[in-house]
């Protein structure tokens, strides 16, 4: 997860040597940003790296959040049910937007921030996962 987040915060300061990477595998941040979330929705982890994802989580959404807008529908768009779907999409937006997260910084202030958020994100979207 480190590597991930240190990877996504490295193109973030423009780093010339992904370029040619991402130019081969443009969608590269955005396969792992669906792997991480995927994991952590639907399947069982270990909570002692829920901190570790939720940094790896910021440095990619702030790298490519239109990306992360796209998955976000997608996922909610899987969904069959409309209260479900509804619930999913409420705790999608506080997980972005709750406790002065912001979009584009990967500063410390912005990752307690997030993490926070992630920790109360997964305990929401588990719960409504679960349901169905």
């Amino acid at each position: 997860m480190s590597a991930i987040s240190d990877l996504a915060q490295y193109h973030q300061l423009g780093a010339p040597g992904l370029a040619k990477q991402l130019a081969h595998d443009p969608n590269l941040f955005m396969n792992f940003l669906e792997q991480l979330f995927q994991i952590f929705i639907f399947e069982s982890c270990d909570a002692s790296i829920v901190p570790q994802a939720a940094n790896a989580a910021i440095s990619l959404i702030v790298c490519a959040p239109e990306h992360y807008h796209g998955m976000v529908t997608k996922l909610l768009h899987a969904q069959p049910d409309e209260k479900l779907r509804a619930l999913m999409a409420n705790a999608f937006t506080r997980l972005t937007s709750e406790n002065g997260v912001v979009l584009v910084s990967t500063d410390r202030r912005n990752r307690i921030c997030f993490r926070k958020n992630f920790g109360v994100f997964l305990a929401e979207i588990r719960s409504c996962v679960s349901v169905r």
